[in-house]
């Protein structure tokens, strides 16, 4: 979803995963454990360059995961232990 500006909305991170299971290590896992009106009060009172830290992190991991569900022989391994 875009904003005014034309930006990406992260604001979604706020509540879950997009991958269903957050990690332990999750740069977001600490702002879920907030009441609502927190969690959004703090996001939009971050900077631009704090907030980015936050979707940098966000995508970084992102990568990481499906970068390694895609690995071949990951992919192998799942598939044997389905059968």
């Amino acid at each position: 979803m875009k904003n005014k500006q034309g930006l990406l909305d992260y604001s979604g991170l706020l509540f879950e995963c997009p991958l269903t299971e957050e990690l332990d290590t999750c740069i977001f896992k600490n702002i879920r454990k907030m009441n609502l009106k927190d969690r959004v009060e703090m996001w939009r009172n971050l900077s631009d360059q704090d907030r980015n830290q936050y979707i940098n992190a966000h995508h970084v991991c992102i990568y990481q995961r499906e970068h390694h569900s895609f690995d071949p022989v990951n992919l192998l391994q799942k598939e044997n232990k389905l059968q």
